[in-house]
């Protein structure tokens, strides 16, 4: 699988430096819906590798090569957990870097609230990528996103409201719930995707 994500990141390398402007201006310039915003939109990096894989005919080629659908499947959800995760190592970079001037100090429930959005978004979008296409895969992720990050960012908003002084963050207890629902999309995502891979790929 290590070989697939080299595939990947090797045929996305001239954007990547582009989703990592993104994500340094969206922190630097805002908090919040911004950062969110910044890690969620890395998880866009599977579609686009289905995409070129799709018209490079990657589908073909790789029955002829020791590669298992586990291993194809798995190496998409992979490119996106590890582009979500530098994403929000360059959010926590810039956040102390602008905490060095005292602007700002690294808001780790809201980053982690971003990552587990990320991957809701993606467990729930990739199956329908697989079966419907990266084109289409795509215009579900934006509709998927829209509707995580505005239950997300109600739910975290409630949150801080509820919480009383000197009392624990209810934020974290929603990330709680958050990671909870994100372990089981994964779990349930994974091998749905690997069975319509197997059935239309």
């Amino acid at each position: 699988m290590t070989a697939l994500l080299r595939k990947d990141f090797y045929i996305l390398g001239k954007y990547l430096w582009v989703f990592a402007l993104l994500v340094v201006f969206m922190t630097a310039v805002s908090e919040g819906f911004y950062t969110v915003f910044a890690v969620v939109l890395v998880s866009m990096l599977p579609f686009a590798a289905l995409d070129y894989d799709k018209q490079s005919r990657w589908d073909q080629l790789a029955v002829m090569m020791p590669y298992s659908i586990r291993d194809i499947v798995l190496s998409k959800y992979a490119l996106g957990w590890i582009g979500m995760a530098g994403a929000a190592a360059v959010c926590l970079a810039v956040s102390f870097a602008q905490g060095i001037f005292g602007h700002t100090e690294p808001d780790f429930p809201t980053l982690a609230m971003a990552l587990l959005t990320g991957v809701i978004t993606m467990d729930v979008t990739l199956p329908l990528a697989f079966r419907c296409g990266a084109e289409r895969g795509k215009a579900w992720f934006l509709l998927v996103n829209l509707m995580v990050m505005f239950v997300g960012n109600l739910g975290s908003i409630a949150a801080n409201a509820a919480s009383a002084p000197g009392s624990p963050n209810l934020l974290v207890r929603w990330n709680v719930f958050l990671f909870l629902a994100a372990a089981a999309a994964t779990i349930l995502s994974v091998p749905l995707s690997m069975r319509i891979y197997q059935k239309y790929w």
